[in-house]
């Protein structure tokens, strides 16, 4: 049998090569950008935000080691202290207070269609409290009900001032009425949730702290039963629609090999009940309920094409996560006249011999 070679001159191949290209730069280039259609939700989500972290500020809380605090307001934590549970990047926790944050978990709540009073499950440790703040915000902007548990154990440079943990944040915001949200549980947190690794001076803080902010105490040996008791609580207010985790609390994200195995952000991958790890994050998937993962929030950032800009920097509905991209149809219909030219120039220069 005898084969025909097809012979092409190089300057059709070159013509061609360039009308594909136009092809591809009017579809990049030709990409518009419109608000989303939550947008007003996104700015008063930020906007709340920016506000509650520009409320914890030193002249009316708290007197401290300042030096890693360059924003000063109290959200940013020490390197140790008694109640630090693991190490933290420092610059990570200075991007989390970007009120950006908030206007992303508007986009994920809204991509999930959450109704106004639906039940978000937040389950959370002590380390990023300015997300936590952020996820309360959203929630609140789009009428959304945040049910909070907190484990109060916090990585360096979070929430790990023994005088001033998450939950006394959260009161402070509560009391003045800048949040209509708080925890109505928490634990210890730490390892196995129950402080294991700290001082028995630091278990007492976080205990004395607890006691202080009004929240149930769980203090449960094992984590089955820790999670029974977790989601328990959640389910008083109704059943959730929408798991949250912010931070690396291993009673909400399992062990190293699922952590990692969750994306960040939106989850909505459901795994067999009977094969879910052991976790918060497992038990919702297992049940078909979507997971939302907060923790390394440089890749969230860079994902998400938020600034790394934090509070002291922000303007609000400048940022990528408040647009939606589209290519408009006259944009469509001159890539496909590209393509089709640079494929005829192609098939109209072909020999075969």
């Amino acid at each position: 049998m005898k084969f025909r070679r097809s012979k092409i001159s190089t300057s059709r191949i070159l013509f061609s090569a360039l009308f594909l290209l136009g092809s591809f730069y009017v579809l990049v280039f030709g990409r518009k950008s419109i608000k989303t259609r939550y947008y007003d939700k996104q700015i008063a989500a930020a906007q709340k935000m920016s506000f509650c972290i520009s409320s914890l500020n030193t002249t009316k809380l708290i007197q401290g080691d300042f030096s890693q605090d360059t924003i000063r307001t109290n959200i940013i934590g020490v390197e140790y202290s008694e109640i630090t549970t693991t190490l933290g990047d420092l610059s990570a926790k200075r991007i989390s207070t970007n009120p950006d944050f908030a206007a992303l978990l508007v986009r994920w709540f809204s991509r999930l269609k959450l109704n106004p009073g639906d039940v978000v499950a937040v389950g959370c440790s002590g380390s990023f409290p300015a997300l936590i703040i952020a996820t309360i915000c959203a929630a609140e902007s789009m009428d959304l009900q945040p049910v909070i548990i907190s484990s109060l154990g916090a990585s360096s440079y979070g929430a790990n001032r023994p005088e001033f943990t998450w939950l006394d944040m959260e009161n402070y915001l509560f009391r003045n009425r800048l949040i209509q949200s708080k925890s109505v549980a928490a634990s210890i947190g730490g390892a196995g949730d129950r402080g294991e690794g700290l001082t028995e001076n630091g278990k007492m803080i976080l205990r004395g702290a607890i006691s202080r902010s009004g929240a149930r105490l769980i203090d449960v040996e094992g984590l089955k039963e820790n999670i029974k008791a977790r989601s328990q609580i959640y389910e008083q207010f109704g059943m959730p629609k929408v798991f949250v985790n912010i931070g690396g609390a291993s009673v909400n994200v399992g062990d190293y090999h699922f952590s990692n195995k969750l994306k960040l952000g939106i989850n909505q991958r459901k795994i067999p009940a009977a094969s879910a790890p052991s976790s918060m994050s497992g038990f919702y998937l297992g049940s078909g309920i979507p997971v939302i993962h907060l923790l390394h929030v440089k890749q969230i950032v860079l994902e998400n094409r938020l600034d790394f800009n934090n509070f002291l920097q922000f303007e609000p509905g400048k940022s990528a996560v408040y647009f939606d991209g589209f290519i408009p149809k006259r944009i469509w219909l001159l890539s496909i006249l590209f393509l089709a030219a640079g494929l005829t120039v192609l098939l109209r220069g072909s020999k075969f011999s």
